[in-house]
């Protein structure tokens, strides 16, 4: 039986890009991009002196404005698109939630057309927009609460957050998936 909070239209969603919503993940193709032509390797050189001196998050946002990816060649989980159509269909606010640059996240959305909104990385003021820095800017933004979906280790400091109230655990590895079952809240499982 589904719980009733999933069927609860004034509680927003918040769905994770890179994993969840799409199979892919835009750095990693981004990364791709830029190792794929000669012309392009000098960018791949600088992204990765910048992981080297100033973090991973300098590295993945360099490259995920050069590289800006077609929202139409990404792979979209049917499943998670039929549930935001579903709670949308019940007045249901959804919004794109990534740590992915918000030029990326910004033409995923628009493309897919079933959310209300995003959030993503925005340096310099929120360089890396996962983990803690994610459940902040979430909480932030729904202080009565939110049902959060995600794929990913980073993920769990989301569905930890008090701010959480259910989640969607989407495509997780069997040891994440194990762990973010024992916390205390609602969730539905989708493979």
């Amino acid at each position: 039986m589904i719980d009733p909070v999933f069927r609860d239209a004034s509680l927003p969603w918040a769905i994770d890009m890179d994993g969840t919503l799409i199979r892919e993940d835009v750095t990693d193709l981004a990364m791709i991009k830029s190792l794929q032509n000669p012309l392009f390797w000098f960018s791949f050189l600088y992204a990765c002196l910048l992981v080297l001196f100033r973090g991973s998050a300098y590295g993945a946002r360099y490259l995920e404005t050069r590289f800006i990816v077609n929202p139409k060649t990404l792979t979209y989980n049917q499943k998670v698109i039929e549930i935001i159509e579903g709670h949308r269909k019940l007045g249901g606010h959804v919004i794109l939630a990534t740590a992915s640059h918000h030029l990326v996240a910004k033409p995923v959305a628009k493309y897919v057309g079933i959310f209300d909104g995003f959030i993503g990385s925005d340096p310099p003021s929120v360089m890396d927009a996962k983990a803690e820095a994610k459940a902040r800017l979430l909480n932030q933004r729904f202080p009565k609460g939110f049902i959060y979906a995600g794929n990913s280790e980073d993920d769990m400091k989301v569905w930890n957050h008090e701010g959480c109230l259910a989640m969607f655990l989407v495509n997780c590895k069997p040891d994440l998936l194990q762990r973010a079952q024992q916390i205390r809240k609602p969730y539905i499982v989708i493979a």
